[in-house]
């Protein structure tokens, strides 16, 4: 098993943390190389009983343009960490304004092999509207269609998040659509 040597914060800012670390492989080589740590995220996959799914349209920074996803978030404490559907169920009402009589948890995942990030994607079913509650920080489009029809938008090249192919083939699979 690999093993850390020494290890270094070069970078932090907001939720993100960027590790410098030195290691000794399996083998005996020592590399060096950096990773970044991320919070806790969570993602839902709002489905309701016409089989539409609830996406959201945002501007994001980081591609410079607006892209739809399904709705996600960051756990914000250690609650939230421990156990992450009180987040999901936030951002549920956050972004979309629906809370769901029943969240089941899909999978969970790495974020890449290069951070620690562990990301959790729920199902959302029997869903009520109610006010929506975006952060100061957000401005979200929803946009409904059909699940089906979602997931062949970004399969044919809209750009998304990796969660939300994940989320919906999941999604799709446990509801048999």
């Amino acid at each position: 098993m690999g093993e850390i040597l020494e290890k270094k914060s070069i970078l932090k800012t907001g939720r993100l943390e960027v590790i410098s670390a030195k290691a000794k492989l399996d083998n005996g080589n020592l590399v060096n190389f950096s990773y970044a740590k991320f919070p806790m995220t969570v993602s839902i996959v709002p489905v309701d009983k016409n089989n539409n799914v609830y996406l959201t349209k945002e501007w994001r920074l980081a591609w410079e343009r607006h892209i739809i996803q399904i709705p996600a978030g960051v756990c914000e404490n250690k609650e939230e960490e421990n156990n992450p559907e009180i987040r999901a169920a936030k951002e549920l009402v956050e972004e979309v304004g629906m809370k769901a009589k029943t969240l089941e948890k899909l999978a969970t995942t790495a974020v890449s092999a290069n951070s620690n990030g562990i990301h959790h994607i729920f199902l959302a079913i029997e869903l009520d509207k109610t006010e929506k509650k975006p952060e100061e920080n957000e401005i979200i489009e929803v946009i409904k269609m059909p699940i089906n029809k979602a997931f062949k938008m970004f399969l044919d090249g809209e750009l998304t998040t990796a969660y939300t192919l994940l989320g919906l083939k999941l999604a799709k699979e446990k509801l048999n659509i």
